[in-house]
């Protein structure tokens, strides 16, 4: 990026940036540079190249570099361009969206990279909430009547299911609709207490 003329830098939430152009047309570009965990090698293969990372969302990302890199002279006076490859977008805290939405002058056009087919434009997302819950009680005799820590993290999470599925019940787009996903479960215990853990994503229609 620092290549293409204007400033490149790394921002206070570990974002790399460029901002090339001088004109009023202010059109911001955000990917983002993290990816989920696993190791995928990266390899080319009939022409494509595959790898963790090669489509969500660094294929994007560099494609818009590759992209600023071919602008005029005259198109750059008549925008100014920001690239952001942000930080943490594959983890809850949002850590380089957050910072750019705070740090950087509102754009009058935001392009987010997002694999979303060739020929194919994303016009919004669904929000996301994710719950970590914990369910603790003493321990007790397994030949006793009572329900276990886990019994009863399963049968919350039942109910959030059964909840769910009424809400989305006059909902036809999966857009409109409440989607929710048993993340993980886990159990643990002391000897004195045992623990069920669950956690439970949300992805949340525009509604909500």
């Amino acid at each position: 990026m620092k290549s293409l003329g204007g400033k490149a830098y790394v921002d206070a939430s570990g974002s790399a940036v460029a901002t090339i152009g001088s004109g009023p047309l202010k059109v911001m570009f955000l990917g983002h540079i993290d990816t989920v965990a696993g190791d995928i090698p990266v390899r080319i293969e009939d022409d494509c190249l595959y790898g963790r990372g090669t489509v969500d969302a660094k294929g994007p990302f560099c494609a818009a570099i590759a992209a600023a890199s071919r602008l005029t002279e005259e198109t750059l006076d008549r925008l100014s361009l920001t690239l952001i490859g942000a930080t943490e977008e594959e983890a809850p805290s949002s850590k380089g969206a957050r910072h750019a939405l705070a740090a950087y002058p509102r754009p009058d056009l935001l392009i987010i990279g997002e694999p979303s087919g060739w020929d194919a434009m994303t016009l919004g997302y669904k929000g996301r909430l994710v719950l970590r819950v914990v369910v603790a009680k003493p321990n007790h005799h397994s030949a006793g009547s009572e329900s276990s820590a886990a019994d009863d993290a399963v049968r919350l999470w039942n109910r959030v299911a059964v909840w769910v599925a009424g809400f989305n019940r006059a909902q036809e787009r999966i857009f409109d609709q409440l989607q929710a996903t048993l993340q993980s479960i886990a159990t643990d215990d002391d000897g004195l207490e045992q623990r069920c853990t669950l956690t439970i994503g949300f992805r949340l229609p525009p509604r909500l």
